[in-house]
């Protein structure tokens, strides 16, 4: 571990968050922390796969052709494509098996993919990227670490209770709010307030009621304060999202705080 983890020292970074690009830093980064794990052909054969390029035949040694062919592939790439390269790059790792449609399995993160993670979000963190890389190997919008902590603890707690259609439904909320290059907010609200749904219905057995209903009819569900707030909250979800309305749609902000405020919901009600 170097001096400054060490010791917990970090440049505080200055402006907006970036996000539409991937500035040389990451790049080589990436590059630095695949080179040990997958090694030059590796990269390389991750890199034509994104780029649908074929590799160099006259490029066979690793050092110096083939790494410096990775290298060229990578610092050219479209800034979206590197972070395609880096999705790919993880899920190539050896023991990188997703268990999340299997009943009965429970996710795990293999050490060498999770310290692979690890240092990829110490990466962007230090390029004050508005991205981060969850457990399972997805790049998403960042938008602060309780909010992150809060999201993936919700997700553990839906999978934990069988609550698979739940646990999907707050996934894609999440991704909405990642997508590019438009965040998809009204989707992000929909979904979110679905996962809830699908969980009140599920505790309450009262299956066809909507979230609205289930908040009048069972008052135990939540605190009264937090069920006045909620049936608020299925309120303005009615009328940014559910329905639409070409002069009401919720902001990045707005469907971040709904999405938030589910996750923290849904992790009580489990």
């Amino acid at each position: 571990m170097s001096f400054s983890k060490r010791f917990g020292y970090r440049e505080s970074a200055d402006g907006e968050l970036i996000r539409e690009d991937a500035p040389e830093g990451v790049r080589a980064g990436f590059l630095d922390i695949f080179e040990k794990n997958l090694g030059p052909n590796g990269l390389r054969n991750v890199a034509c796969k994104v780029l649908r390029k074929r590799p160099d035949p006259g490029n066979w040694s690793e050092y110096p052709n083939v790494w410096n062919e990775a290298q060229e592939l990578v610092h050219e790439a479209p800034w979206y494509k590197v972070y395609d390269m880096i999705e790919a790059s993880l899920a190539s790792l050896p023991g990188s098996h997703m268990y999340e449609d299997l009943p009965g399995m429970t996710y795990s993160t293999p050490p060498k993919r999770a310290a692979a993670i690890a240092e990829l979000n110490d990466l962007f963190q230090d390029e004050n990227l508005a991205w981060r890389v969850t457990a399972e190997g997805q790049i998403v919008l960042h938008s602060s670490d309780a909010n992150d902590t809060t999201r993936a603890r919700a997700l553990e707690t839906l999978e934990a209770a069988g609550w698979q259609t739940a646990r999907h439904e707050l996934r894609e909320a999440i991704n909405a709010l990642s997508r590019r290059p438009q965040p998809d907010e009204r989707d992000a609200v929909r979904r979110a307030l679905g996962a809830m749904e699908a969980v009140a219905r599920d505790i309450t057995g009262d299956r066809k009621a909507t979230l609205g209903e289930i908040l009048k009819r069972h008052p135990d569900i939540l605190p009264p304060a937090l069920r006045e707030a909620f049936s608020k909250v299925w309120g303005y979800s009615s009328d940014v999202a559910r329905h639409v309305d070409e002069t009401r749609a919720p902001t990045l902000k707005e469907a971040e705080l709904v999405v938030g405020l589910v996750a923290a919901a849904v992790t009580y009600l489990g």
